[in-house]
């Protein structure tokens, strides 16, 4: 699954994919494919979807949407930096 960052900005503002297919002025299978990474997203539609998320309240960095996710850091101990395991 690609553009987790994207899926997640568009559950935020409560936006299904088929209205962002509506607002890009695509297809609901074209957006999918986008999605999954089968397909690129123009710079257009890069720069579209951050307005279209944008207007309806999310605060983001459009750069973000498209970026690959960043797993968390594993917490450390205080006092000697060994991984916190089972706690």
């Amino acid at each position: 699954m690609r553009f987790i960052n994207l899926r997640f900005a568009l559950a935020q503002v409560r936006m299904p994919h088929f209205e962002l297919a509506q607002l890009l002025r695509v297809s609901e299978s074209a957006l999918s494919r986008k999605l999954t990474g089968r397909r690129e997203f123009t710079v257009e539609e890069r720069a579209r979807i951050a307005e279209i998320l944008s207007a309806r309240g999310a605060t983001l960095d459009a750069s973000w949407l498209f970026s690959e996710p960043v797993p968390p850091r594993a917490k450390r101990e205080e006092n000697n930096g060994v991984p916190a395991v089972g706690r």
